[in-house]
């Protein structure tokens, strides 16, 4: 196996929902992040296993009961950060089963592109209970040093003011 590049550039469209990859084995779809509230017709139940910062993405591994429909999920964000040092946002992850009678248990991990924010302290969410804090842009020991000496973001020391 070799890796492969490519590069494609397009207007981003408030409409667009994501990218997706075929190759001749397998297909990677990253989703964008919906830049509004969280649709009141999407509450399926879904579990968030794990969640992780990986370059520019949030990796988010759920768990679901389905099989049979295919089954949407949305990054919300409502487009605002909390007036705090580091900044934080809240991202609300929502899941529509599409009617899915089955129940099968399906593992998947979602990867949501996460260029329109920028580096902050992301609280993800769902309405069934389960909050984590992930640091996006730096390291949550650097947020901590930055009470007295500053704030460490990709590499430059930003002064507190």
């Amino acid at each position: 196996m070799a890796p492969i590049s490519t590069s494609l550039q397009t207007p981003w469209l408030k409409t667009m929902k994501g990218v997706r990859v075929y190759t001749s084995s397998n297909d990677i779809v990253v989703r964008l992040l919906t830049v509004d509230s969280p649709p009141a017709t999407h509450k399926d139940n879904f579990t968030i296993n794990n969640a992780q910062i990986v370059g520019d993405q949030i990796h988010v591994d759920v768990s679901y009961s389905g099989g049979c429909e295919r089954h949407d999920f949305e990054l919300c964000w409502d487009g605002t950060y909390q007036t705090s040092f580091p900044p934080q946002v809240t991202l609300n992850l929502v899941h529509n089963a599409n009617g899915d009678p089955c129940d099968s248990i399906v593992n998947e991990t979602l990867r949501f592109d996460l260029f329109q924010l920028a580096p902050s302290l992301i609280t993800l969410q769902n309405s069934f209970g389960y909050s984590q804090q992930i640091p996006f842009g730096y390291s949550q020991e650097d947020a901590i040093d930055a009470s007295t000496n500053g704030f460490v973001l990709q590499g430059s020391t930003l002064p507190i003011l």
